[in-house]
């Protein structure tokens, strides 16, 4: 806070720390991110979608320059050492330049040269910048600074929940092995050379599969009893393989992956 209350810094002070300009601030952003919405590739370019575009670069270049003034506002108001003490605000300042970046390449570079890059380098990443911008939400919502903080110290668990879930597919897939190892192959069945339980692997790329609810009612069914035995394994009968507990076994494993992944 600036400690001479008639000065202008104390008055730019005042109102970027008023909770008015951060409703603007806010309405910008929600605008900004309809008009990144806006932006399509037409089948054929005529010259509506021509001035359509054109619209839509003289929007961004607003949205860019009602940034900047909030940047440079807080500079002034903050101080330089104090602004970038805020994390948020360094992120913003990227931001800030890098949109500055993408307006002055993407508005005037490429209309004198026509063209997409520089030499060897590309710079259509700069037009990242602009999605960025919907970042700048999460300062401005106390509540969903609360769930990103919540998010964030999820990960904490992680490696743990990692663990419990290879030890889930870990006991599936070697029970898998066992009970449904020796399914003859099928081409046009759910039960192939490329999904088995023939090896842990192959076990356990056919859990993933299930686990990312890809036809795992027809894996199930497929492992169901009267299934017809391979040939190379020591099974006499042709139709002894697979069994019903391949019902309880891919419904449990379905349901505790639900809870899991």
């Amino acid at each position: 806070m600036p400690k001479n209350k008639d000065s202008m810094k104390y008055m730019i002070w005042r109102v970027v720390v008023s909770t008015i300009f951060e409703y603007i601030i806010m309405v910008m952003i929600a605008c900004n991110t309809i008009l990144l919405m806006m932006k399509y590739t037409p089948r054929s370019k005529n010259a509506s979608f021509e001035s359509y575009t054109s619209i839509l670069a003289v929007l961004n270049m607003a949205f860019t320059t009602v940034f900047t003034v909030e940047t440079v506002l807080k500079i002034i108001a903050f101080g330089l050492k104090n602004y970038f003490k805020d994390a948020w605000n360094v992120f913003d300042f990227v931001t800030i330049i890098g949109s500055i970046t993408d307006v002055l390449y993407t508005e005037i570079y490429q209309k004198i040269n026509a063209v997409e890059t520089l030499g060897l380098f590309n710079f259509g990443f700069l037009r990242l910048f602009r999605a960025a911008r919907l970042i700048k939400l999460l300062r401005q919502g106390y509540t969903i600074r609360i769930l990103l903080w919540t998010f964030v110290q999820s990960f904490k668990a992680l490696p743990y929940v990692i663990l419990l879930i290879a030890m889930l597919f870990f006991i599936y897939a070697i029970i898998g092995m066992q009970i449904f190892g020796n399914i003859r192959l099928k081409p046009g069945t759910e039960i192939n050379r490329h999904n088995n339980f023939r090896s842990f692997f192959d076990g356990v790329m056919l859990l993933f599969r299930c686990a990312t609810g890809e036809s795992w009612q027809q894996i199930m069914l497929s492992c169901m009893s009267n299934q017809e035995c391979d040939p190379m394994t020591n099974f006499r009968g042709t139709n002894m393989c697979g069994l019903d507990i391949a019902i309880p076994y891919f419904v449990s494993f379905i349901f505790l992956c639900s809870f899991l992944v």
